[in-house]
Order: C-alpha cells, then structure tokens, then sequence
C-alpha cells in the first residue's frame, strides 16, 4: 500500500549522500569525482535521477532507430517495421526533461520566493556556467571542427563544412529552433530543446518575480495552470490553419508551442513549495493511481500520438499529456514510497543523470562514428532485431561514457564556480540551490 512517506531506499542514498560529503570533500580526486558521478546530490529527490536517466537513454535509442536502418538499408530489409515504430513512438524523452527542469528549476525560484527574497544575479549566474560552458564546447567542435567529416555530411544536410559555420549563428544565440525548426539543418540540430530550455530559463524568474507582486494565494496557481494551456492554444491555431501538417517540422522545436512540460513543472514545484500538505494528501488518496495514471498518460501517447503523424491529437494533444504523466510520476516520487519510486530511486541511474547534458549534446556524434564500423551484411530477421537493439547500447555505452567525461572535466568544475559567485549575489532568503 502506498504510504505518505519517500521510499526507504531513497531516503537511505539521501541520508549517505549527506553524511559522506564532508568526508568525500577531503578524499583524494579522483575518489570524489567517483562520488560525484555516482551518488545521489545532497538535497536531491532520487527518483528524478531516474526519470533523467532513462529519460536520456529512449532519446539515444530513438535516434538511433532514426538514423541506422535508413544509413544501413541493405543490411537492414529483414528489419520488422513494428520494431522502429515502437522504438520511435518513445520520442517524448526530451519532454520528461522539460517537466523536470521546470520542477527543478522552479523549485528553487520559488522557494526563494517563499523565504522573502529572489536574486536574479545568483541565478543567471548559476545558469550560465551551468549550461554554456559545455554548450558552447560541444557546438564549436561541431561546426569548426566535426563538419569537415566527409562521411558525415548528411548530419550536416549534405552542406559543406562553410555553410554549416555559416548557419551557426542561430545556434550560438539559441534561437536555431526559430530560425531553422526541424526544416533546415545546421551545426546542432538536435539543440532546438536547449533553445527552449534557454528562453524558460530567461524568462521565468522575471515571470515569478512579476506574478509574485500583482497575484496572491490562488491566482498565483490559478495563472500558471491557465498558462500551461497556452502552449495547446497555439497548437490548435497552427492545426486550424494546416490540418494536415505533421508536428515534427514546426511546431515541435519552437518555444511557445512547446513550453507545456516545463510551465507544468513549474506548477508541480509551485504546489510542492506553498501546498505540501495538500498535495501529499490528495496523492495519497490517489495512491498507486499517481504512477499508473502517468504511465497510461505515456502509452496514450505511444499509441495515438507520434512526431510524424498528422491529427488533432499529435498536433494539439499530446505534448500536454505527456507533461501531465511527467508531472504525475514526480508527485509519485515526492510523496509515495511505493515499487516505482524505489525504482526510478535506483542509484544505478545516477550517472545517466549525471552524463545526461553532455550525453545529449554528443551522441548522434557517437551514432555517426558507430555506424562507420558497425557490421554489414544481409541480416535474417531475428539476426537484425539483435543487430539493431546491440547498436543502441553500444551508442549508449559510449554516449554514456562522454557525458560523464564531459561532466566531470568540464560541468562540475564550471557548476562548482558558478555556485560560488552565485553565493557572492544570493541574500540569506535566495541561497541558490542544486539544479
């Protein structure tokens, strides 16, 4: 039976985590680099490094299945269409992202807010040495550098090398989701989802800020639920003009028709931080209904929905359920100890999470290198479902391997930084937080 409590298992990683930081800060390198890939921040809820985790891990395998049958078409004939349509029906891992940094990051606004103060400077300076560093490394390497690859052209759209650092201009100003959609490609066409992840990061402390002065008590959770249906009002203009287009293209990468995850976790932090009780109450009410609701929000999706499939519900509805199933199995996490919290709390998740940013920022990299050497050949049905699922985790492995090293080389140092400067801003009621 569920129970008003975090699991056992959570709490023990947490309590560890707390008590062996001290110890961990005097130990020698490399032993806490180790500790810091591998266990669970003080602080942190530890059912959210498993959403992260295996969030980050159907992305990898989704474009996987994107890009290996079609490079590899001969080897790959025998290939069951059920099985890449499956694999590709689980797209909305970059949503589970957005849910959460909206929760994550909205939580320590808020907060902040909740003791009496908000630090603007703190937090945008905690932000830019959290996200750019790495952002900007990986880009740079790409246009200047990764695009000269002759067999990977087609990563580039087939452009020369000049003509994709040409384009990246939209990407080091994050607005290449605007500027290029899903359309065109460019250095970094995956990164539309850090371009809205940008703009949120911009824009919500400013929003809070403003709403915390002219709302209060329930029109404060009254206007961020109306603004989660904005991102769907939008959908349902661009389905009215173009009932037949494909949410893929257009409005899949832009902001404003894709901000629903993120405004939804900003909701579920706004209701953990002012309304704990409650939300605890109800959730216990609901009881193991929290986590099979979520799931069934995902399978709705899975079934009905889909980036290349044209309808109301692809182009309108399904962006909205899944941050609502995103949003159920956070609040399942918060306030139930029950089998699904204790498995996303599983520490074999924390250095997914950890490799999570530069996993994403890198692995389609790692998808083009593996398919250089990966084996050709006429492959029997059976032979090539193997073929096809060992690609993606060996792309993961790897993926996974450069995350981490990207984490501990270059995030950690630069999040370490950004939190003593942050320190420097934040007053007594806005300590920055772990994000």
């Amino acid at each position: 039976m569920s129970r008003r409590k975090r699991a056992p298992g959570a709490a023990a990683s947490l309590r560890a985590a707390r008590t062996g930081r001290a110890s961990r800060e005097n130990a020698d390198p490399r032993q806490s680099a180790w500790a810091a890939l591998t266990e669970h921040q003080p602080g942190h809820e530890p059912h959210l490094d498993g959403m992260r985790g295996i969030g980050c891990a159907i992305v990898v395998f989704c474009h996987c299945a994107l890009w290996l049958p079609p490079m590899l078409r001969e080897s790959y004939q025998a290939l069951p269409p059920w099985l890449t349509r499956f694999i590709l029906s689980l797209w909305f891992g970059l949503d589970v992202f957005f849910v959460l940094s909206g929760f994550l990051i909205g939580r320590i606004l808020l907060t902040q807010l909740k003791r009496g103060g908000l630090s603007f400077r703190a937090f945008y300076v905690r932000r830019f040495f959290r996200v750019f560093p790495v952002y900007y490394l990986v880009l740079t390497a790409s246009a200047f550098g990764l695009s000269h690859i002759q067999e990977w052209r087609v990563l580039y759209g087939g452009v020369p090398w000049q003509e994709s650092v040409a384009r990246s201009w939209a990407n080091y100003l994050y607005v290449s989701n605007y500027v290029y959609g899903m359309q065109f490609p460019n250095p970094l066409s995956w990164g539309w989802s850090l371009c809205v992840e940008e703009h949120f990061y911009l824009a919500t402390p400013l929003m809070l800020g403003v709403l915390f002065r002219l709302a209060k008590g329930h029109g404060r959770w009254l206007f961020l639920a109306a603004l989660g249906c904005v991102p769907m009002l939008f959908r349902w203009a661009a389905y009215a003009r173009s009932p037949g287009a494909i949410p893929f293209t257009w409005v899949h990468p832009m902001t404003h028709t894709h901000a629903d995850g993120l405004i939804f976790g900003v909701l579920v932090a706004y209701v953990s931080v002012f309304h704990r009780e409650r939300a605890a109450a109800f959730i216990a009410r609901l009881g193991s209904l929290t986590w099979i609701l979520g799931l069934a929000c995902y399978a709705a999706v899975m079934i009905w929905g889909g980036l290349w499939r044209s309808g109301a519900f692809p182009v309108i509805g399904q962006f909205f359920v899944v941050s609502i199933g995103s949003s159920l199995l956070i609040m399942n996490g918060l306030f139930l100890d029950n089998r699904v919290t204790r498995f996303l709390g599983w520490r074999g998740w924390v250095p997914f999470a950890r490799a999570s940013y530069g996993q994403y920022l890198t692995h389609l990299f790692v998808v083009f290198w593996a398919l250089g050497w990966w084996p050709r050949g006429a492959y029997s049905t059976p032979a090539a479902i193997a073929s096809v699922l060992a690609f993606c985790l060996v792309v993961l492995f790897f993926a996974a391997s450069l995350g981490a090293t990207l984490y501990l080389l270059v995030e950690r140092p630069f999040l370490e930084l950004g939190g003593t400067l942050a320190r420097r801003f934040a007053t007594t009621a806005a300590r920055p937080a772990e994000a």
